[in-house]
């Protein structure tokens, strides 16, 4: 079973990389720094992102293993 909730985890995360990264972009979250400061905004971009992936396919992997054992 805990290879199949790692398998599951990356699925989720690599997934959520890719909605998240596309949901930020689609944002004005840039708006909320000064102008020029490049650096802080992609910071945020990269930590924003990766966050929400590991949270996200953390809940998901637990979700599945709860599942799991009121089946079992």
């Amino acid at each position: 079973m805990e290879q199949v909730l790692n398998i599951i985890f990356f699925i989720v995360f690599l997934g959520m990389l890719v909605i998240s990264a596309r949901l930020m972009l689609d944002s004005n979250y840039e708006k909320l720094f000064k102008q020029g400061k490049v650096g802080s905004i992609r910071a945020f971009f990269f930590i924003s992102i990766f966050l929400i992936s590991v949270f996200t396919a953390f809940c998901f992997t637990e979700l599945v293993n709860v599942i799991y054992n009121l089946l079992k």
